[in-house]
């Protein structure tokens, strides 16, 4: 059987993965930084604070610590620029494992598929760094190593089952979830800065029980109710930054931060930079 993403080799430089199938952004060789491509699919995951730019074709993505990007085989790229502080694993999965779960969730013909993107980033760095490890142990090609590799395989394709997609920000993900009367938006802003948050109240707009609709959302979104939270805190932090003259302690309370040191710790996780610096680069 034919791979389903198999097409034929580009005019590009192929880099073959190393025999650890692991690479952190100091050992890349110099040519990732040029045009290549692999001939297996390379997981990008940033394990710092942080972020990279990866080019696919026309299209420029920006990777940050709480997502990551699978480029499939025979697909060019291009690593275009990272900060100085984050840490990156370029990790590498066989055709055979992606095929072979593939085929178990029935994920069905794929086209024009060059990526695929997902979330869940603290999951993703244990998985990633664990499986990374039994690669390089001396008995890699131990029954955990290759059992490892499928159940990453079957977690990788799942994210692509989700459809989830970094750019979109917390506010077109609840819209996914939200009625027309705009009902569990007006909830999010009302309550933002609300310890313990009123998911029993999202329930009921949802018109299920706490628990069911924790997991509808997690199923919808492809993330937790309390990344999402997370997420839209962060998003209307970014807001009052570009927008307003508070002061990032207010910025912080407002949006449901215990502290401004809580605040500027979780923002620099998110995007990259100090509250301070992000608006000083996007000051309306």
């Amino acid at each position: 059987m034919k791979f389903p993403w198999k097409t034929k080799p580009p005019a590009a430089t192929q880099i073959e993965p190393p025999d650890d199938a692991m690479l952190t952004l100091d050992k890349w060789p110099k040519a990732a930084f040029d045009w290549h491509y692999h001939a297996c699919f390379n997981w990008l995951l940033p394990i710092k604070q942080g972020w990279m730019v990866v080019q696919i074709g026309e299209e420029r993505l920006t990777i940050h610590p709480q997502n990551w990007i699978l480029i499939f085989p025979f697909v060019p790229h291009i690593v275009l620029d990272f900060s100085d502080d984050v840490e990156v694993l370029s990790l590498f999965v066989s055709q055979e494992a992606m095929l072979e779960a593939h085929q178990t969730l029935g994920v069905g013909q794929l086209k024009d598929v060059r990526y695929f993107t997902g979330g869940s980033s603290p999951i993703a760095q244990g998985f990633g760094l664990h499986w990374a490890e039994l690669k390089v142990a001396p008995d890699s090609d131990s029954e955990l190593s290759r059992r490892m590799n499928g159940l990453l395989s079957v977690w990788l394709w799942k994210w692509y089952v989700s459809g989830w997609r970094p750019e979109e920000n917390a506010y077109s993900k609840l819209q996914k979830l939200d009625n027309q009367k705009g009902e569990l938006r007006a909830l999010f802003e009302s309550h933002l800065a609300s310890h313990p948050f009123p998911w029993e109240a999202v329930a009921k707009i949802l018109g299920k029980s706490t628990r069911s609709s924790q997991r509808h959302l997690k199923i919808t979104l492809g993330i937790t109710p309390s990344q999402l939270l997370i997420e839209y805190r962060l998003q209307r932090a970014a807001e009052l930054l570009e927008e307003s003259s508070l002061e990032l302690v207010d910025i912080a309370l407002r949006c449901g931060f215990s502290s401004q040191s809580h605040f500027s710790t979780t923002f620099g996780i998110a995007y990259g930079v100090t509250p301070r610096q992000y608006r000083l680069q996007h000051r309306r």
